[in-house]
């Protein structure tokens, strides 16, 4: 009996699958590495971003106590439209004597928390990024972001 043909006929599909399986397997780790180092990028922009607008807001803070009594003040924060391609938002959370800027995308699950070391309260709100003005209300004695 000769069965040296049927032997090569497995041996090659056995390696066909045992190839599948292994470009299978490269690819899935593949994907998941890249979602990884997204995640990170995402989380590192939306950092820079808290760290810009309570740089504003410091600055802000800051004109408020210089010229005695403020009657107005605009500042402008420029920050990035989107973030990685996706849009994210800012939100003021006072708790007590600190504020907080919540830093969060829209499109991957990433949130940033930055504190905000100012004298002048600052309003409670919710903006989606971009463009920012920052004002002071001189009837309530503190600063608020705006869509700019």
């Amino acid at each position: 009996m000769d069965d040296r043909a049927l032997s090569t006929a497995l041996s090659y599909a056995l390696l066909l699958g045992v190839t599948v399986m292994l470009m299978g397997g490269l690819s899935v780790a593949a994907g998941g590495l890249l979602e990884s180092q997204h995640e990170r990028a995402v989380e590192a922009e939306l950092d820079v971003i808290g760290e810009r607008v309570t740089a504003d807001l410091q600055t802000a803070d800051r004109l408020t106590h210089t010229a005695g009594e403020t009657e107005s003040l605009a500042v402008r924060s420029s920050s990035p439209q989107l973030v990685s391609g996706g849009h994210y938002t800012i939100d003021v959370v006072n708790g007590g004597e600190e504020t907080t800027l919540v830093v969060e995308s829209a499109d991957v699950d990433v949130t940033t928390e930055t504190t905000v070391p100012t004298t002048t309260p600052v309003a409670e709100t919710t903006v989606i990024g971009g463009e920012l003005e920052i004002t002071y209300d001189s009837e309530s004695d503190e600063l608020v972001i705006a869509n700019g």
